[in-house]
């Protein structure tokens, strides 16, 4: 029987509507799902996706952010290949 139930994932860092000093940070997260995380990626406004080191906590490190407001969204897989989304949007000052 295939897994209908979506994982649950989490950015915790940084926060939402965050406003950041420097431009270098390591996006931090968490992600359930009751079978198994597959993988988590990143995307940074719209450029490419990229792999977070970790499943169940996962990490991207030292992405350069624009000094701008730059919208992270993180995406989890789970075997069965369902997914789920969270996004924050944080300032660079």
């Amino acid at each position: 029987m295939k897994d209908i139930i979506d994982p649950i994932i989490k950015i915790t860092y940084p926060l939402y509507c965050f406003t950041l000093d420097e431009p270098n940070v390591t996006i931090e997260g968490t992600a359930y799902d009751n079978v198994e995380i597959d993988s988590v990626r990143v995307q940074i406004d719209s450029d490419d996706w990229q792999t977070a080191a970790g499943e169940e906590i996962w990490s991207l490190d030292f992405i350069l952010l624009s000094n701008h407001q730059n919208e992270i969204i993180a995406r989890g897989y789970h075997t069965s290949g369902n997914e789920a989304l969270d996004t924050v949007s944080v300032r660079v000052q």
